[in-house]
């Protein structure tokens, strides 16, 4: 017979919002934005989409970017070895763009702030 998923199926409202709206909530964001020391991402390959929009958000709103960036990179790294996405290169040619100096890991990827940016 078929499982009884209906019991295991729970409703809650969730906000949504952008990065920027969370480090509001969490704390005021001119206070948070200045003691972002070190940023983690692992959004299991929607880093391509998360980390260029965070860091146009940071910009448009005159916060600095963050010195150390880590971020997951072997999901995108393997679409781009199959030769169909060009997300990794995006996020490359940003953070150099930008001072970073990118080290190059086998699953995450390490970026840090060699120049400061004006």
């Amino acid at each position: 017979m078929g499982a009884k998923f209906d019991s295991c199926i729970v409703h809650e409202q969730v906000n949504c919002g952008s990065t920027l709206d969370l480090f509001a909530r969490q704390v005021g964001m001119k206070e948070a934005a200045s003691r972002i020391a070190m940023l983690q991402i692992d959004t299991e390959g929607y880093e391509g989409i998360l980390l260029p929009k965070l860091l146009q958000e940071l910009k448009e709103h005159n916060y600095q970017w963050p010195p150390v960036i880590h971020f997951e990179s072997k999901i995108l790294r393997r679409w781009r070895h199959k030769g169909n996405d060009q997300q990794l290169e995006t996020i490359y040619n940003l953070l150099r763009s930008h001072g970073y100096f990118i080290l190059e890991g086998i699953e995450d990827d390490l970026a840090i702030q060699t120049l400061p940016y004006p």
